[in-house]
């Protein structure tokens, strides 16, 4: 892996309030958010939760690695369970943030 890749989105994960990863299959899962309090990160949210969140907050982000390469390469606040699925979120009344 490219250190200059790495170190830039380690400065990304710095400065956005959300940082969204594709996974092998496309999903959208939610490695980072600064304001999220349910579901517990990770979590899956479909193409219309990403884009009302994005409407809200021009702090949200598509990283440019997959999930898998990101939670090889930087280090996230999780770990990932394969006997375990992640909450899926269809619609944006379903999350849960702070006031901050």
């Amino acid at each position: 892996m490219n250190q200059h890749i790495v170190d830039e989105h380690r400065v990304l994960f710095e400065k956005m309030n959300a940082i969204v990863a594709r996974n092998e299959i496309g999903e959208l899962i939610v490695v980072r958010s600064r304001r999220t309090i349910k579901p517990i990160i990770p979590f899956i949210i479909s193409i219309s939760v990403f884009q009302q969140w994005k409407a809200r907050d021009n702090k949200v982000v598509i990283a440019d690695l997959p999930f898998e390469q990101l939670n090889t390469d930087i280090p996230l606040n999780f770990k990932i369970r394969k006997d375990e699925p992640l909450t899926v979120i269809q619609s944006f009344d379903e999350l849960e943030f702070s006031e901050k």
